[in-house]
């Protein structure tokens, strides 16, 4: 039994890494490019598909899937809503969330907004999802 389950989360691992952790790191890349060459819209959206495949890989890892998830007695599924995908990761996953995101040295201070780590998501799903990018 002990051999199985390492074999299959191996496999599962794998998968994960290839297709969600390595795009989500491509797509991080990407927004940095553009919000250092202030395509917005772009890094936005780049954030955005980032940072969904993240928490995916985080579901996905612990067991559950973004296709056919419990809520509140229910199935759903969440789509691209990083708001809802979040909501879901930090149960099983409580210390992939940080408490506090603290502004880098380089960031000027207009760039940057003291707010909870949820509004923050938010923030960025309501900038970067599928109908702000292409309005």
């Amino acid at each position: 039994m002990a051999d199985d389950f390492e074999r299959l989360y191996a496999g599962k691992h794998s998968v994960v890494q290839e297709l969600f952790i390595k795009t989500a790191d491509e797509n991080y890349v990407t927004a940095r490019f553009c919000f250092a060459n202030e395509l917005n819209v772009d890094f936005f959206w780049n954030a955005v598909h980032g940072l969904e495949k993240y928490l995916k890989a985080a579901l996905l890892m612990n067991g559950c899937s973004g296709k056919d998830f419990p809520v509140d007695g229910k199935r759903k599924s969440f789509g691209h809503n990083i708001v809802e995908l979040f909501n879901a990761v930090r149960p099983p996953a409580p210390e992939l969330i940080p408490a506090r995101l603290v502004r880098p040295d380089v960031l000027p201070e207009p760039y940057w907004y003291e707010e909870p780590i949820e509004q923050f998501v938010s923030r960025l799903y309501d900038m970067g999802n599928e109908h702000t990018a292409t309005s």
